[in-house]
């Protein structure tokens, strides 16, 4: 990878090596416990709180099979009445419909912010005059920071329920009361682990109610209440969690330089829109918007020439995928969310660059704009 002439990767999951597992599986060995809620299981929620914003020792993490395991246990708990509407942006992974609609919900596509690119509470507040919607899903789009507080508002004034979609944003979102956040850490995310979720909120209830509901729904009594799954995390996913956690600082901050590097270098290109971010992230992705067609397909070709990878997230938008269509109402069209799906674009961003390939990169991209 070290070759300037090489192949230059869109991403490079960054997880913990064997030397590093190796104390961790030995617990496991020890404690011959591998699954339904092990030690090392309790002891990483417990530990995970530090890397959370706002997170205090009385507040809940609760972990998972995976990041849309924690969406849909974190709808299921919510005990919204079967086929209650709720409110995602058009502009994201499939997982979050999914999860809806495996949640026994309906999801209702918004358009987002044509600046952040993400779903926001003057936004939402348009499709609460259109439809009755239950509760409402925003997403933290590329990992961008979504405004706790501006939620916290929002559901004050509407009774709401707002589950943060934070899938890529771990170590940058924070929760409010009644404002929660869903957490992925599956291997090509920042914080990867090869495949898990984290479920963060202030309420001891749904708390306890999503960990029943990872577990079949037994309770103490053996006994199982309502449709649920098994969605728990294994011991050895915890044992790379913790692994991960031992180098996790130093890691948070190299991508958080890395990002600003970026933004540095593209700042000067016109042409570049880069996300319109309140404070800083740790994504492991680098979306850059270029609005006019021929500039756009002008620097896919020529990153391709260069053997660089590049790829469009979230094409087609939601409302565009099949498995929607029997859901879907007339409403307000994502107008927005179109045509990010079409002009954002991701190039490479992980801490496996090197010094070569970063300058092989930009110069590629200053070259597709005759800079």
């Amino acid at each position: 990878m070290n070759d300037m002439d090489g192949a230059i990767p869109l991403l490079i999951p960054d997880l913990p090596k064997t030397d590093e597992l190796i104390p961790w599986l030995q617990q496991i060995d020890q404690n011959q416990y591998y699954s339904n809620f092990g030690p090392l299981v309790q002891q990483f929620e417990q530990a995970v709180k530090t890397e959370i914003p706002g997170i205090s020792a009385e507040h809940h993490v609760v972990s998972c099979s995976s990041g849309t395991a924690a969406l849909e246990l974190m709808l299921q708990a919510l005990a919204l009445p079967v086929g209650s509407k709720v409110l995602v942006p058009s502009y994201t992974f499939i997982a979050t419909g999914l999860a809806v609609l495996n949640a026994g919900y309906l999801p209702i596509f918004a358009d987002v912010c044509d600046k952040s690119w993400s779903l926001t509470p003057s936004i939402a507040a348009k499709y609460l005059l259109e439809d009755d919607i239950a509760a409402i899903v925003p997403v933290c789009t590329y990992g961008a920071y979504q405004d706790t507080a501006a939620w916290l508002e929002f559901s004050q004034q509407t009774s709401l329920p707002i589950i943060f979609d934070a899938a890529n944003a771990f170590a940058v979102q924070d929760i409010a009361p009644n404002v929660h956040a869903c957490f992925s850490l599956h291997a090509t995310k920042a914080f990867g682990i090869g495949e898990g979720g984290l479920i963060a909120t202030t309420s001891e209830v749904l708390a306890n109610q999503v960990r029943r509901l990872s577990s079949f729904g037994l309770s103490t009594d053996g006994l199982s209440q309502q449709p649920s799954h098994n969605y728990k995390l294994s011991e050895y996913h915890a044992a790379v969690a913790h692994a991960r956690l031992q180098t996790w600082s130093q890691k948070k901050d190299q991508l958080m330089s890395l990002n600003a590097y970026y933004r540095r270098q593209l700042a000067p290109i016109d042409a570049v829109i880069l996300q319109s971010l309140s404070q800083e992230t740790i994504s492991q992705v680098f979306p850059i918007r270029i609005n006019d067609i021929d500039q756009r397909e002008n620097l896919k070709s020529t990153l391709s020439a260069e053997n660089i990878e590049y790829r469009h997230y979230y094409a087609p938008c939601l409302h565009r995928h099949p498995v929607f269509f029997p859901y879907m109402d007339e409403g307000i069209e994502p107008i927005v969310a179109d045509h990010l799906s079409q002009s954002v674009l991701c190039i490479p961003f992980h801490l496996h660059l090197s010094d070569k390939q970063l300058n092989k990169l930009f110069r590629t991209i200053a070259k597709a704009f005759d800079i």
